[in-house]
C-alpha cells in the first residue's frame, strides 16, 4: 500500500507520471527504538560526506563492496536508492518514491523496457526517452510477506501534447533550489530595506 504522507490517504496502486529519477548512495544503520543513524550519504555517487563531515571518494569506500570484511556474501553496507519524483495522475499531487535495495532490480527492469536508448535520432544513433513519455502504473508486491518490492507497469503512452505539458514541469521543477554560489542571499528572509 501507497501512503500520501501529507493526506494520509492509503492506495494499492498509483497511476503516475514520472518526471525525474535521482541516484543516490546511503549508508544507515537502523536501531531498534532510535530508527537511522546515517553514516555517510552520496547525492552524486562520486564522493560520500561521513556523519562526521568527511569527504570520501565512492569508488574506494570499502561499505559499498561485497563482503567488507565480513565474509565473502555479506552486502554492501552502502546502497544504491533511486529516486522518482512524479505525479499522480489522480489528483496531480507531486510525490517522491525512494526505491532500494529489492525494489532496484524492477526499476531498472523498467528503464531498459521503455525509455533507455528508445529514441531514434535523425544521425540514426538512439537517446534516452524522458520519463514523462509513459505513464506509469506502480504497485508493491510482497514476495515474501516480510517486506514490499516496488513494481511498474507501463499503463500508456503519452500525446504528444502531454508530453509537452510534463516537460515543461519537470524543466521548472528542475530549477527549484539551484542557486550559484555567487548568488546573494537575502538578509532575515527578504531584500527590503
Amino acid at each position: 500500500m501507497f501512503v500520501n504522507s501529507l493526506t494520509e490517504e492509503v492506495k494499492p496502486e498509483v497511476l503516475a507520471m514520472l518526471l525525474h529519477l535521482k541516484k543516490t548512495r546511503r549508508y544507515a544503520v537502523y536501531t531498534e527504538g532510535s530508527g537511522f543513524d546515517i553514516k555517510c550519504e552520496s547525492d552524486d555517487l562520486a564522493e560520500g560526506i561521513t556523519h562526521e563531515g568527511e569527504v570520501m571518494a565512492c569508488s574506494t569506500c570499502p561499505h559499498k563492496s561485497w563482503g567488507n570484511g565480513h565474509g565473502r556474501d555479506a552486502a554492501p553496507k552502502c546502497g544504491v536508492v533511486y529516486h522518482l519524483l512524479g505525479i499522480d495522475m489522480d489528483d496531480g499531487s507531486p510525490f517522491l518514491l525512494r526505491a532500494k535495495a529489492t525494489s532496484l532490480r524492477p526499476v531498472q527492469r523498467y528503464l531498459a523496457r521503455y525509455f533507455l536508448g528508445k529514441l531514434k535520432l535523425a544521425d540514426g544513433s538512439y537517446a534516452d526517452l524522458p520519463l514523462f513519455a509513459y505513464r506509469t502504473r506502480l504497485s508493491l508486491t510482497m514476495p515474501t510477506g516480510t517486506y514490499a518490492v516496488l513494481a511498474l507497469t507501463n499503463d500508456c503512452a503519452c500525446n504528444e501534447a502531454e508530453v509537452r505539458q510534463y516537460k515543461a514541469l519537470y524543466e521548472s521543477l528542475r530549477g527549484i533550489g539551484r542557486m550559484a554560489a555567487e548568488d546573494d542571499l537575502p538578509e532575515n528572509g527578504n531584500d527590503a530595506d
